[in-house]
Protein backbone atom coordinates (compact mmCIF):
# COMPACT_ATOMS: atom_id res chain seq x y z
CA UNK A 1 0.00 0.00 0.00
CA UNK A 2 1.26 3.49 -0.87
CA UNK A 3 2.31 5.46 2.19
CA UNK A 4 -0.19 8.17 3.10
CA UNK A 5 0.06 11.30 5.20
CA UNK A 6 -2.32 13.78 6.77
CA UNK A 7 -1.29 17.44 6.77
CA UNK A 8 -3.04 19.39 9.53
CA UNK A 9 -2.67 23.14 9.02
CA UNK A 10 -3.57 25.97 11.36
CA UNK A 11 -4.93 29.04 9.58
CA UNK A 12 -2.88 32.23 9.37
CA UNK A 13 -3.02 35.16 11.78
CA UNK A 14 -6.57 36.62 11.91
CA UNK A 15 -7.49 40.27 11.40
CA UNK A 16 -8.66 41.04 14.92
CA UNK A 17 -10.70 44.21 15.44
CA UNK A 18 -8.55 45.31 18.41
CA UNK A 19 -5.46 44.35 20.45
CA UNK A 20 -7.34 43.39 23.60
CA UNK A 21 -7.34 39.75 24.66
CA UNK A 22 -10.72 38.20 23.99
CA UNK A 23 -12.40 34.85 23.48
CA UNK A 24 -13.05 33.90 19.88
CA UNK A 25 -13.87 30.68 18.06
CA UNK A 26 -16.73 30.94 15.56
CA UNK A 27 -16.42 34.70 14.94
CA UNK A 28 -15.67 34.80 11.24
CA UNK A 29 -12.47 36.85 11.05
CA UNK A 30 -10.59 37.23 7.79
CA UNK A 31 -6.80 37.04 7.64
CA UNK A 32 -4.64 40.01 8.60
CA UNK A 33 -1.81 41.13 6.33
CA UNK A 34 0.51 38.96 8.42
CA UNK A 35 -2.00 36.13 8.10
CA UNK A 36 -1.95 36.45 4.32
CA UNK A 37 1.83 36.08 4.47
CA UNK A 38 1.40 33.04 6.74
CA UNK A 39 -0.93 31.52 4.15
CA UNK A 40 1.39 32.28 1.22
CA UNK A 41 4.42 30.75 2.94
CA UNK A 42 2.39 27.68 3.91
CA UNK A 43 1.20 27.30 0.34
CA UNK A 44 4.78 27.37 -0.94
CA UNK A 45 5.81 24.76 1.63
CA UNK A 46 2.87 22.49 0.86
CA UNK A 47 3.51 22.65 -2.87
CA UNK A 48 7.09 21.60 -2.17
CA UNK A 49 6.03 18.65 0.02
CA UNK A 50 2.97 17.33 -1.81
CA UNK A 51 2.41 15.52 -5.07
CA UNK A 52 -0.82 15.36 -7.02
CA UNK A 53 -3.39 14.03 -6.50
CA UNK A 54 -4.32 14.70 -2.87
CA UNK A 55 -7.54 15.39 -0.99
CA UNK A 56 -8.11 18.96 0.22
CA UNK A 57 -10.46 20.09 3.03
CA UNK A 58 -10.98 23.16 5.16
CA UNK A 59 -13.01 24.52 8.03
CA UNK A 60 -15.81 26.70 6.59
CA UNK A 61 -14.64 29.69 8.66
CA UNK A 62 -13.16 32.48 6.56
CA UNK A 63 -9.66 32.52 8.08
CA UNK A 64 -9.23 28.82 7.25
CA UNK A 65 -10.73 29.10 3.77
CA UNK A 66 -8.45 32.03 2.93
CA UNK A 67 -5.42 30.05 4.13
CA UNK A 68 -6.45 27.05 2.01
CA UNK A 69 -7.16 29.22 -1.03
CA UNK A 70 -3.57 30.46 -0.99
CA UNK A 71 -2.48 26.99 -2.11
CA UNK A 72 -5.00 26.95 -4.95
CA UNK A 73 -3.79 30.40 -6.00
CA UNK A 74 -0.22 29.22 -6.63
CA UNK A 75 -1.14 25.65 -7.64
CA UNK A 76 -4.49 25.63 -9.49
CA UNK A 77 -4.16 21.90 -10.17
CA UNK A 78 -4.63 21.30 -6.44
CA UNK A 79 -8.26 22.31 -6.84
CA UNK A 80 -10.54 24.10 -4.44
CA UNK A 81 -10.77 22.85 -0.85
CA UNK A 82 -13.99 21.24 0.36
CA UNK A 83 -15.50 22.96 3.43
CA UNK A 84 -16.39 20.56 6.26
CA UNK A 85 -18.63 22.07 9.01
CA UNK A 86 -17.31 19.65 11.66
CA UNK A 87 -13.85 21.15 11.27
CA UNK A 88 -14.97 24.46 12.82
CA UNK A 89 -13.20 25.66 15.96
CA UNK A 90 -14.30 24.62 19.46
CA UNK A 91 -17.25 26.84 20.39
CA UNK A 92 -16.84 29.43 23.15
CA UNK A 93 -20.60 29.77 23.61
CA UNK A 94 -21.75 32.81 25.57
CA UNK A 95 -18.16 34.01 26.00
CA UNK A 96 -17.68 34.44 22.24
CA UNK A 97 -16.22 37.87 21.51
CA UNK A 98 -16.01 38.89 25.18
CA UNK A 99 -12.88 40.49 26.60
CA UNK A 100 -10.93 38.44 29.13
CA UNK A 101 -11.29 41.31 31.58
CA UNK A 102 -15.10 41.32 31.24
CA UNK A 103 -15.40 37.55 31.74
CA UNK A 104 -13.09 37.72 34.76
CA UNK A 105 -15.30 40.38 36.29
CA UNK A 106 -18.54 38.55 35.44
CA UNK A 107 -17.50 34.98 36.34
CA UNK A 108 -14.22 35.08 38.34
CA UNK A 109 -14.24 31.41 39.42
CA UNK A 110 -14.97 30.07 35.94
CA UNK A 111 -12.39 32.41 34.43
CA UNK A 112 -9.79 31.22 36.96
CA UNK A 113 -10.48 27.56 36.12
CA UNK A 114 -10.17 28.25 32.43
CA UNK A 115 -6.93 30.12 33.11
CA UNK A 116 -5.49 27.05 34.82
CA UNK A 117 -6.43 24.88 31.85
CA UNK A 118 -9.15 25.41 29.20
CA UNK A 119 -10.17 21.76 29.51
CA UNK A 120 -11.31 22.35 33.11
CA UNK A 121 -14.24 24.62 32.28
CA UNK A 122 -16.72 24.87 29.39
CA UNK A 123 -18.26 28.33 28.96
CA UNK A 124 -22.07 28.52 29.15
CA UNK A 125 -23.49 27.43 25.81
CA UNK A 126 -20.03 26.37 24.68
CA UNK A 127 -18.51 23.07 23.65
CA UNK A 128 -16.51 20.80 25.92
CA UNK A 129 -13.16 19.46 24.84
CA UNK A 130 -14.63 15.95 24.88
CA UNK A 131 -17.53 16.91 22.60
CA UNK A 132 -15.20 18.75 20.22
CA UNK A 133 -12.87 15.75 20.11
CA UNK A 134 -15.72 13.39 19.23
CA UNK A 135 -16.93 15.73 16.46
CA UNK A 136 -13.49 16.35 14.94
CA UNK A 137 -12.27 12.77 15.18
CA UNK A 138 -15.44 11.50 13.51
CA UNK A 139 -15.05 14.02 10.68
CA UNK A 140 -11.37 13.35 10.00
CA UNK A 141 -11.77 9.58 10.27
CA UNK A 142 -14.57 9.77 7.70
CA UNK A 143 -12.28 11.74 5.38
CA UNK A 144 -9.44 9.26 5.79
CA UNK A 145 -11.66 6.21 5.22
CA UNK A 146 -13.24 7.68 2.09
CA UNK A 147 -9.99 8.71 0.39
CA UNK A 148 -6.92 6.98 -1.05
CA UNK A 149 -4.23 9.69 -1.25
CA UNK A 150 -2.64 12.23 1.08
CA UNK A 151 -5.06 14.50 2.91
CA UNK A 152 -4.64 18.24 3.57
CA UNK A 153 -6.87 19.83 6.23
CA UNK A 154 -6.82 23.54 7.09
CA UNK A 155 -8.46 24.15 10.45
CA UNK A 156 -7.85 25.65 13.89
CA UNK A 157 -5.57 25.31 16.90
CA UNK A 158 -7.97 23.40 19.13
CA UNK A 159 -9.30 21.28 16.26
CA UNK A 160 -5.76 20.20 15.42
CA UNK A 161 -4.63 19.71 19.01
CA UNK A 162 -7.73 17.83 20.13
CA UNK A 163 -7.44 15.49 17.14
CA UNK A 164 -3.73 14.96 17.84
CA UNK A 165 -4.58 14.24 21.48
CA UNK A 166 -6.98 11.53 20.36
CA UNK A 167 -4.67 9.76 17.93
CA UNK A 168 -1.40 10.26 19.85
CA UNK A 169 -2.89 9.45 23.25
CA UNK A 170 -2.31 12.85 24.84
CA UNK A 171 -4.45 14.04 27.76
CA UNK A 172 -6.90 16.83 26.98
CA UNK A 173 -5.37 18.87 29.78
CA UNK A 174 -2.13 20.65 28.98
CA UNK A 175 -2.83 21.14 25.27
CA UNK A 176 -2.20 24.87 25.55
CA UNK A 177 1.50 24.14 26.16
CA UNK A 178 1.83 22.28 22.84
CA UNK A 179 3.02 24.31 19.85
CA UNK A 180 0.36 25.24 17.29
CA UNK A 181 1.08 28.83 16.21
CA UNK A 182 -0.81 30.65 13.47
CA UNK A 183 0.29 29.36 10.08
CA UNK A 184 1.91 26.17 11.40
CA UNK A 185 1.53 22.60 10.20
CA UNK A 186 1.59 19.01 11.42
CA UNK A 187 2.26 15.85 9.43
CA UNK A 188 0.98 12.43 10.46
CA UNK A 189 1.85 9.17 8.73
CA UNK A 190 -1.00 6.70 8.40
CA UNK A 191 0.03 3.24 9.56
CA UNK A 192 -1.74 -0.09 10.00
CA UNK A 193 -2.19 0.68 13.68
CA UNK A 194 -3.18 4.35 13.42
CA UNK A 195 -1.24 7.61 13.14
CA UNK A 196 2.47 8.29 13.58
CA UNK A 197 3.75 11.86 14.12
CA UNK A 198 6.29 13.13 11.59
CA UNK A 199 6.17 16.90 12.19
CA UNK A 200 4.29 18.75 14.93
CA UNK A 201 3.66 22.48 15.25
CA UNK A 202 6.26 23.76 12.81
CA UNK A 203 6.20 26.89 10.71
CA UNK A 204 6.75 26.48 6.95
CA UNK A 205 10.11 28.30 6.94
CA UNK A 206 13.15 27.78 9.17
CA UNK A 207 13.42 31.52 9.86
CA UNK A 208 10.58 33.98 10.44
CA UNK A 209 10.02 36.78 7.96
CA UNK A 210 10.76 40.39 8.85
CA UNK A 211 7.04 40.93 9.51
CA UNK A 212 6.87 37.88 11.76
CA UNK A 213 9.99 39.02 13.65
CA UNK A 214 8.32 42.36 14.36
CA UNK A 215 5.16 40.56 15.42
CA UNK A 216 7.07 38.34 17.86
CA UNK A 217 9.00 41.29 19.28
CA UNK A 218 5.70 43.05 19.95
CA UNK A 219 3.90 39.95 21.25
CA UNK A 220 6.65 39.19 23.77
CA UNK A 221 7.06 42.85 24.77
CA UNK A 222 10.67 43.39 23.77
CA UNK A 223 11.46 46.91 24.96
CA UNK A 224 12.88 49.47 22.52
CA UNK A 225 16.28 49.35 24.25
CA UNK A 226 16.41 45.56 23.84
CA UNK A 227 15.40 45.81 20.17
CA UNK A 228 18.16 48.39 19.62
CA UNK A 229 20.67 45.98 21.14
CA UNK A 230 19.47 43.03 19.07
CA UNK A 231 19.53 45.15 15.89
CA UNK A 232 23.17 46.05 16.54
CA UNK A 233 24.00 42.39 17.20
CA UNK A 234 22.23 41.40 13.99
CA UNK A 235 24.20 43.90 11.90
CA UNK A 236 27.52 42.68 13.30
CA UNK A 237 26.62 38.96 13.09
CA UNK A 238 25.48 39.30 9.47
CA UNK A 239 28.72 41.12 8.57
CA UNK A 240 30.68 38.19 10.04
CA UNK A 241 28.55 35.70 8.10
CA UNK A 242 28.93 37.53 4.80
CA UNK A 243 32.70 37.58 5.21
CA UNK A 244 32.83 33.88 6.11
CA UNK A 245 30.59 32.94 3.18
CA UNK A 246 32.80 34.83 0.73
CA UNK A 247 35.73 32.65 1.85
CA UNK A 248 33.73 29.43 1.99
CA UNK A 249 32.34 29.76 -1.52
CA UNK A 250 35.89 29.27 -2.76
CA UNK A 251 36.41 26.13 -0.67
CA UNK A 252 33.01 24.44 -0.87
CA UNK A 253 32.60 24.53 2.92
CA UNK A 254 29.04 24.85 4.31
CA UNK A 255 27.72 28.40 4.11
CA UNK A 256 26.23 30.31 7.01
CA UNK A 257 22.42 30.57 6.72
CA UNK A 258 22.19 34.36 6.90
CA UNK A 259 18.36 34.69 7.17
CA UNK A 260 18.42 32.16 10.01
CA UNK A 261 21.27 33.97 11.79
CA UNK A 262 19.63 37.36 11.29
CA UNK A 263 16.34 36.18 12.77
CA UNK A 264 18.09 34.59 15.74
CA UNK A 265 20.02 37.80 16.33
CA UNK A 266 16.87 39.93 16.22
CA UNK A 267 15.14 37.62 18.71
CA UNK A 268 17.99 36.37 20.89
CA UNK A 269 16.93 38.51 23.85
CA UNK A 270 13.19 37.90 23.49
CA UNK A 271 13.18 36.60 27.08
CA UNK A 272 15.53 39.25 28.50
CA UNK A 273 14.83 39.57 32.21
CA UNK A 274 13.91 35.91 32.66
CA UNK A 275 16.22 33.57 34.61
CA UNK A 276 18.42 31.73 32.10
CA UNK A 277 17.02 33.98 29.39
CA UNK A 278 18.75 32.09 26.56
CA UNK A 279 16.96 28.86 27.45
CA UNK A 280 13.71 30.76 28.02
CA UNK A 281 14.07 32.45 24.63
CA UNK A 282 14.75 29.11 22.95
CA UNK A 283 11.57 27.71 24.51
CA UNK A 284 9.57 30.63 23.10
CA UNK A 285 10.89 30.08 19.58
CA UNK A 286 10.22 26.34 19.75
CA UNK A 287 6.66 27.13 20.84
CA UNK A 288 6.35 29.55 17.92
CA UNK A 289 7.36 26.82 15.48
CA UNK A 290 10.98 27.78 14.74
CA UNK A 291 13.21 25.05 16.24
CA UNK A 292 16.31 26.05 14.25
CA UNK A 293 16.11 29.63 15.50
CA UNK A 294 15.49 28.25 18.99
CA UNK A 295 18.67 26.17 18.81
CA UNK A 296 20.80 29.22 17.98
CA UNK A 297 19.20 31.40 20.64
CA UNK A 298 19.67 28.67 23.22
CA UNK A 299 23.44 28.76 22.58
CA UNK A 300 23.97 32.52 22.83
CA UNK A 301 24.66 32.70 26.57
CA UNK A 302 26.84 29.61 27.02
CA UNK A 303 28.25 28.37 23.74
CA UNK A 304 28.77 24.57 23.62
CA UNK A 305 32.40 23.56 23.37
CA UNK A 306 31.94 21.78 20.03
CA UNK A 307 30.66 25.01 18.42
CA UNK A 308 33.49 27.30 19.50
CA UNK A 309 35.63 26.56 16.46
CA UNK A 310 32.78 25.57 14.15
CA UNK A 311 31.94 29.09 12.96
CA UNK A 312 28.28 28.32 12.47
CA UNK A 313 25.19 30.43 13.15
CA UNK A 314 25.42 29.81 16.91
CA UNK A 315 29.07 30.82 17.28
CA UNK A 316 28.71 33.94 15.12
CA UNK A 317 25.69 35.13 17.11
CA UNK A 318 27.61 34.44 20.32
CA UNK A 319 30.60 36.43 19.12
CA UNK A 320 28.52 39.36 17.91
CA UNK A 321 26.57 39.51 21.17
CA UNK A 322 29.80 39.50 23.18
CA UNK A 323 31.11 42.48 21.19
CA UNK A 324 28.04 44.68 21.66
CA UNK A 325 27.20 46.67 24.78
CA UNK A 326 23.67 48.06 24.60
CA UNK A 327 23.68 49.15 20.94
CA UNK A 328 27.38 49.97 20.55
CA UNK A 329 30.11 47.68 19.20
CA UNK A 330 32.75 47.99 21.95
CA UNK A 331 34.78 44.77 21.65
CA UNK A 332 35.06 41.71 23.88
CA UNK A 333 37.31 43.30 26.52
CA UNK A 334 35.04 46.29 27.13
CA UNK A 335 31.90 44.16 27.05
CA UNK A 336 33.20 41.77 29.69
CA UNK A 337 34.80 44.50 31.80
CA UNK A 338 31.38 46.15 31.99
CA UNK A 339 29.60 42.99 33.13
CA UNK A 340 32.28 41.83 35.59
CA UNK A 341 30.82 44.02 38.36
CA UNK A 342 27.70 41.83 38.29
CA UNK A 343 29.71 38.79 39.41
CA UNK A 344 29.16 38.37 43.14
CA UNK A 345 30.64 34.92 43.80
CA UNK A 346 33.52 32.68 42.78
CA UNK A 347 31.07 30.61 40.74
CA UNK A 348 29.74 33.59 38.78
CA UNK A 349 33.27 34.92 38.18
CA UNK A 350 34.36 31.53 36.86
CA UNK A 351 31.36 31.45 34.51
CA UNK A 352 32.16 34.97 33.37
CA UNK A 353 35.73 33.93 32.59
CA UNK A 354 34.56 30.86 30.62
CA UNK A 355 32.21 32.99 28.52
CA UNK A 356 34.94 35.51 27.77
CA UNK A 357 37.39 32.76 26.84
CA UNK A 358 34.81 31.23 24.49
CA UNK A 359 34.28 34.60 22.80
CA UNK A 360 38.02 35.09 22.32
CA UNK A 361 38.38 31.60 20.86
CA UNK A 362 35.53 32.18 18.40
CA UNK A 363 37.13 35.50 17.44
CA UNK A 364 40.46 33.72 16.84
CA UNK A 365 38.71 31.10 14.67
CA UNK A 366 37.02 33.84 12.65
CA UNK A 367 40.32 35.66 12.10
CA UNK A 368 41.96 32.42 10.99
CA UNK A 369 39.25 31.79 8.39
CA UNK A 370 39.31 35.35 7.08
CA UNK A 371 43.10 35.72 6.98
Amino acid sequence: MTERHIYLIRHGTPAFPHDKRHFYSRTDYDLSELGKEDARLMAIRLKDMLTLPFHFYTSPLLRSRRTAEALTAIWPEAGAPTPVPDLMELSMGDWEGMLFSDVERMAPDAFALRGIDPALHTPPGGESHEACQERVYRAIEAIVRSTTHDVVIVAHAMVNLIFLAKVLDWPLTGLRARAQPYGSYNVLRLTASGYEPVILGRMPTDAPSEAKIRHLQHAYRMYASVRQHTAAVRELAVSYAEAVNRKRRDTGAPLIDIPLLAAAADLHDIARGEPQHAKAGAAILRYEGYPEVARIIGDHQDLPEEKIEALDESSLLYLADKNVLEDDVVGIESRFNDSYCLCDSDKSRAKHARRKEAALRVEASLRAVLS
